[in-house]
């Protein structure tokens, strides 16, 4: 049975590699989600969660437990992003909506192909409305709303107070909302088909 994080970083540090593997499994998926939220390039994503997970293994023994294990390996992918963001090959942005990627279909599926078509369209304006927030909006509602990070887990990412990311959370959904005003009445489809069902918060304030 796989233990909690605490213990297989503890495994991994003394050189147990099925342990880090196991890490690896718990938390590829979601950093890959992230990471193509955030730089918008699939091909980039895969690369930067390829490297994500690399700097974890190398830096494992170095890590204290000052933070989660969760938090640690998204910091480092957030600043993965940033390097790749600020060297200019974020300009190349081959979007592709994350609706094609995820690993599971959204809760709720229709089992009829035009009610799927139909939702898998409105994830999409999801993914693309999201994608046009500015950056520090968008990574602040991604990490709490979309990846279910707490307030001072988002702080600890982003290298930010939690009043700030309680700033731009707030600025994010309501930039959000004003985005999908022609979706809003399909919003429960809508939120369900983009995040598996956890979206309720991106109507809310924080």
């Amino acid at each position: 049975m796989p233990g909690d994080d605490g213990t297989l970083v503890r495994q991994a540090q003394g050189g147990d590699r099925r342990a880090f593997e196991e890490l690896v499994e718990r938390y590829q998926g979601q950093i890959y989600r992230y990471v193509l939220r955030s730089v918008l390039d699939a091909t980039a994503a895969e690369d930067l969660t390829q490297d994500t997970l690399v700097r974890a293994y190398a830096s494992l023994k170095a890590f204290r437990g000052a933070c989660s294990f969760k938090t640690w390996v998204y910091r480092i992918a957030r600043n993965l992003c940033i390097d790749y963001q600020r060297s200019g090959q974020g300009g190349r942005r081959r979007l592709m909506p994350l609706t094609a990627v995820v690993d599971h279909p959204a809760q709720g599926a229709c089992a009829d192909p035009l009610g799927r078509s139909s939702q898998q369209e409105l994830a999409e304006q999801v993914e693309l409305a999201i994608a046009a927030l500015p950056e520090r909006f968008r990574a602040i509602l991604v990490l709490c709303d979309l990846e279910g990070l707490s307030y001072q887990e988002a702080a600890e990412v982003e290298h930010c107070p939690v009043g700030t990311v309680k700033s731009r959370l707030f600025t994010a959904r309501r930039a959000l909302r004003r985005l999908l005003e022609p979706y809003v009445a399909q919003g429960t489809a809508l939120a369900t088909a983009a995040t598996g069902g956890g979206a309720d918060a991106l109507w809310e304030s924080p």
